[in-house]
């Protein structure tokens, strides 16, 4: 993070979106490290001004923390009065799904899969840029072509294709069985849910005679479920933005592989000029 601003820590970050101390719709306050300046970012900004979070990695982080409301959702519902509410909307929506089977989304080190990726796509280069080399200088000079080493590398190159294509197919595949799981879940109560002020809450336990749990409602419990709708949004559609990086990466070995398959075919012309 930089020096100049004054950050929370991710989990103190976290505490506060659980607890709806803050509203992740909403800019966020970074104060300076002198507390004499403020600026405003986004939820997804202040996210991303991490060490160690990325573009690339923050899909995991938004899944970290979707997993962290799941859990609160659950510990909230143990109070009477809010499961009422939620049983009530529930009820409304014709009682959808509304339980995340989070052990079944996807669990991957992009970053490792990414640099898998790039190295494999440099040592393709090097063996493409090797072979133009040799084709050139058989023209010229016919006892200078290596074409042993050539077929060698272009045959560790080919093998290499196939197993980061594997990992990366395998990859995908996860990708499009969480997006069954999450577009499996309703968001639409959630939705309702995050307009539900704790005035209505009270309102509704009187109505059943429920006093023990009323006191222990959030005041901030409309903000929870906005947070958590925003929170959802955001990973899905990181989700979303996954599977089309995957499927460009696929394409890509694809290319690559018919691109060292023509490399096999046309070695054998260097062989017969030697």
């Amino acid at each position: 993070m930089s020096d100049q601003w004054s950050y929370m820590d991710f989990q103190d970050l976290l505490d506060n979106v659980l607890l709806g101390n803050i509203s992740i719709h909403n800019q966020i306050n970074v104060y300076s490290s002198l507390n004499d300046k403020i600026k405003t970012v986004s939820f997804l900004s202040y996210l991303l001004s991490y060490k160690n979070v990325s573009k690339n990695n923050i899909f995991y982080l938004l899944f970290t923390i979707l997993q962290a409301f799941h859990m609160k959702i659950l510990d909230m519902n143990k109070n009477k009065c809010i499961s009422l509410m939620i049983k009530q909307i529930m009820k409304e929506w014709d009682n959808p799904e509304t339980t995340l089977d989070l052990k079944s989304l996807v669990k991957q080190d992009v970053d490792k899969l990414l640099s898998r990726f790039n190295e494999f796509c440099s040592d393709y280069d090097l063996v493409e840029n090797q072979a133009r080399s040799e084709a050139a200088i058989s023209v010229l000079n016919r006892s200078q072509v290596n074409t042993p080493n050539l077929k060698e590398r272009i045959h560790k190159a080919s093998i290499e294709c196939e197993s980061v294509f594997d990992e990366v197919n395998k990859y995908h595949e996860s990708l499009l069985e969480s997006k069954d799981v999450i577009e499996s879940f309703s968001i639409y109560p959630f939705i309702d849910l995050s307009m539900k002020h704790k005035s209505l809450y009270l309102l509704l336990c009187e109505d059943d005679n429920i006093t023990d749990s009323k006191m222990s409602v959030s005041e901030n419990i409309n903000t929870i479920f906005l947070n958590f709708v925003y929170v959802y949004n955001l990973f899905y559609k990181q989700l979303y933005q996954q599977v089309s990086f995957a499927e460009q990466i696929k394409n890509e070995l694809e290319n690559r592989k018919m691109s060292l398959r023509m490399l096999k075919e046309n070695i054998g012309i260097v062989a017969v000029m030697e």
